[in-house]
């Protein structure tokens, strides 16, 4: 699972989206100046989400080659100390 941390300051990217919605707010829907700020909002979305699309979580990255390690580590283990067929009866045995 990835976790993302959410950064504690904005990006400029995130500023320019603010301060396009702040500047929309002066404008009804039907006038030119609104569509224009339209697409660019769309286009600095289109943006933001290609940017968070190339990025990854260092600590996810960690966790998982974490996880491939303990499997190997098992798996080795039980290759190297095979518990025989007799070795199961006993087991059945004591209990």
């Amino acid at each position: 699972m990835l976790i993302r941390k959410k950064p504690t300051e904005k990006s400029g990217l995130e500023i320019a989206i603010d301060e396009v919605l702040s500047d929309m707010k002066g404008f009804t829907s039907d006038q030119d100046e609104y569509a224009v700020m339209v697409d660019q909002l769309v286009k600095l979305h289109a943006l933001k989400i290609a940017e968070r699309s190339t990025q990854f979580c260092t600590e996810a990255v960690v966790a998982a080659i974490g996880n491939v390690i303990s499997v190997v580590l098992i798996l080795e283990y039980e290759r190297l100390h095979v518990v025989t067929s007799k070795a199961v009866l006993f087991i059945g045995k004591l209990r």
